[in-house]
């Protein structure tokens, strides 16, 4: 089933499809319906044609606008609607490119994602409320939803959709841990290019630039616990934090 759900590109190791999971009422979550990804900014032509076969209605980018490079054109060839939410909580993503790019992690917080995604529970309200409001009507489906890498913002995302459709926790914590099998190879190429950038500066501390590319068990807990420390509980999250009726739910 997990095979099934990643569908490969040349260009995007991290392009999944949320379906196949099953839901507490003994159903599962529906193929080609929602997909979530990183950057999507360098398809080729096989990508696109692959892309293309999955008949992709709306494509929201949770990118921070230093990040968006979007293929707006593509798109809307497409016949797709393409919409830009950016979240950059507490500016960490444009700090984190900044070290990515000099390697001095210094202004990084020594668990970034942890604090990533409490800051992205309190202040992404308006841009995963929207996605709710997107996802509750038909006709913006099949939906698209991506970041630079597909697992924090992205992953954040996925992991509010598939308990809002009563997943089990496990499954939902199952594949957002997934981002780190699908990037593997990914995550290393950066990193031992920004280890050779940085190799003779030994006073930089890179720990924290690693930190950056790995999810742990106790981030998809953060996630839950933020919410529920804000609002009660999670349902409280999608009506009062989100905005989401339980209609649309």
């Amino acid at each position: 089933m997990a095979s099934t759900r990643h569908i490969p590109l040349e260009s995007q190791p991290n392009f999944r499809d949320l379906g196949g999971y099953a839901t507490a009422d003994g159903q599962r979550t529906r193929f080609g319906q929602l997909y979530r990804s990183g950057n999507l900014d360098r398809l080729t032509d096989a990508d696109r044609a692959t892309i293309r076969a999955l008949g992709i209605r709306t494509v929201i980018d949770f990118r921070s606008v230093s990040e968006a490079q979007a293929d707006a054109d593509f798109w809307q060839a497409q016949g797709a609607r393409y919409m830009h939410l950016p979240i950059d909580p507490g500016n960490l993503a444009s700090l984190f490119w900044e070290a990515m790019r000099t390697g001095d992690s210094s202004k990084l917080p020594d668990d970034i994602l942890a604090v990533n995604n409490e800051l992205v529970i309190d202040e992404a309200r308006d841009q995963y409320g929207e996605l709710f409001n997107r996802l509750s009507d038909p006709s913006n489906l099949p939906l698209l939803f991506n970041c630079t890498h597909g697992k924090d913002r992205t992953g954040i995302a996925a992991v509010l959709t598939l308990l809002a459709l009563g997943v089990a926790s496990e499954d939902a914590r199952a594949d957002y841990l997934l981002s780190n099998v699908y990037r593997e190879a990914e995550n290393q190429a950066q990193l031992n290019a920004l280890r050779e950038s940085v190799k003779d500066k030994p006073e930089i501390d890179f720990s924290k630039l690693e930190a950056a590319f790995i999810l742990q068990s106790h981030h998809y807990t953060v996630i839950l616990e933020t919410a529920i420390q804000r609002y009660g509980s999670l349902d409280n999250y999608y009506h009062e934090g989100l905005e989401v009726s339980p209609q649309q739910i």
